[in-house]
């Protein structure tokens, strides 16, 4: 009955916690709150430098070294590819579905955390890609048809100055501005 209302209490608390977003401290110290382990690490692979590191950027031990008798789980991807590791009080095997369960719920919120960073690099992809786009129809405007229509305007002029003169002059000017237009 102690076991099943542990579990019960670790799941609710877990659960409520995850529920808001969390950077990747904020993530341990609601996983240690829940099982009540303060000493419960969390790991990240740092694929690039070939190391585990915490959400401090300090490497950690390898999980076969893991120290004081603590044990390590080593949490995948989607493509199974190491993601995390939670290294916690090994009494956490006891309960074995507990763990499980602790280990899917911190896979779905580091997995929240991953899509939620890719969203915002895109949406600064979008944003800049939308501001690149701004700049060059601005220069665009301002090459060609802010350069068009000043050549527009000083034709009208000139036609206007003709039809005294030169009418015939100015009848062709006018053609000529037409196809312009």
């Amino acid at each position: 009955l102690r076991g099943r209302l542990y579990t019960a209490r670790v799941l609710h608390q877990l659960v409520t916690g995850l529920q808001r977003r969390h950077g990747a401290a904020e993530l341990r110290d609601v996983m240690a709150a829940a099982l009540g382990d303060r000493d419960l690490e969390v790991g990240y692979w740092d694929a690039t430098g070939r190391r585990w590191i915490d959400a401090a950027g300090r490497t950690l031990p390898s999980p076969e070294s893991a120290e004081g008798g603590r044990v390590a789980r080593i949490l995948p991807d989607d493509a199974g590819r190491p993601m995390a590791m939670l290294i916690h009080d090994p009494a956490l095997l006891e309960e074995p579905l507990l763990l499980d369960a602790i280990v899917s719920s911190m896979q779905g919120a580091l997995l929240a955390q991953q899509i939620e960073a890719a969203l915002a690099g895109e949406r600064l992809h979008a944003a800049s890609a939308a501001e690149d786009e701004r700049r060059r129809i601005e220069r665009d405007l301002h090459d060609g048809a802010q350069q068009r229509l000043l050549a527009l305007r000083m034709k009208l002029a000139v036609s206007e100055r003709l039809i005294e003169h030169d009418p015939q002059r100015a009848v062709a000017l006018l053609v000529e501005m037409d196809a312009d237009v």
